[in-house]
Order: structure tokens, then sequence, then C-alpha cells
């Protein structure tokens, strides 16, 4: 039997990551989150937006994190459950209510999985 080593992110890389955010504030913030994708052309009201799917688009609500420099954060759950709205509202790809608090501090970058199908043979 062999026995399976969980990975382990080494503090010393942690530690050596720029930041220029030195004081352990939060790097990303978002309290009272509502996020809407969709057609946002059609009247959509966020006083009459709740969780869920729409005949216009999706809407995720009652996000709330922080992170701080060091901190790794995963965002989970089964499909269509919000992960990638969520994502895309903090890189500012999607709608996001007036009273929610979303903010970034430092630089944000973001590679999309896109899923491949291949309908042939790989030889």
């Amino acid at each position: 039997s062999s026995a399976q080593s969980t990975p382990t992110v080494d503090d010393d890389v942690i530690s050596s990551l720029p930041s220029s955010n030195n004081n352990n504030n939060p790097l990303l913030v978002i309290k009272n989150g509502m996020f809407y994708t969709g057609n946002t052309s059609n009247a959509q009201t966020w006083k009459n937006t709740s969780s869920g799917a729409d005949d216009y688009g999706f809407t995720v609500d009652g996000v709330n994190m922080s992170v701080r420099p060091g901190e790794i954060l995963a965002i989970v759950g089964p499909v269509g459950s919000g992960k990638s709205t969520i994502i895309n509202a903090i890189i500012g790809e999607i709608s996001v209510s007036p009273k929610t608090v979303l903010e970034t501090h430092g630089n944000v970058g973001y590679a999309s999985q896109v899923a491949f199908i291949l309908n042939a043979t790989v030889r």
C-alpha cells in the first residue's frame, strides 16, 4: 500500500509572495454580496431580486467573505450553485447590488477554465 500525501503550501513561499499590503488588511472584502448575471436590460430591480434563477438570469445572494494576505480561499459547490458568478463579480464582469460592499486591494488576476470535449479519438 502506498501512502497518499496531502498537498501543502510551503510557508516560505507564502511569506515571499510580493505584497503591497504589509499591514495584514484584507485584500478582498465582500459584505452583503448580491450578484446578478444575465440580461440586466429587462428592468431588473434589486429590490425585488431573490437568489436563484429567473427568466432573465441568475442571482447569488448572501455572500460575505474577507481574504487577508497569505490566506487561501476556495469557493466550492455543486454545478450551478454560483461559484463562477461570485468570481465574475470580483473581477467586475457582472452586476453587483448597490447594497453590496466589494473591495479589492491590489491586483486581481483570473484564468477561467473552459470545458473542452473532443468528439474524436486521441492517438
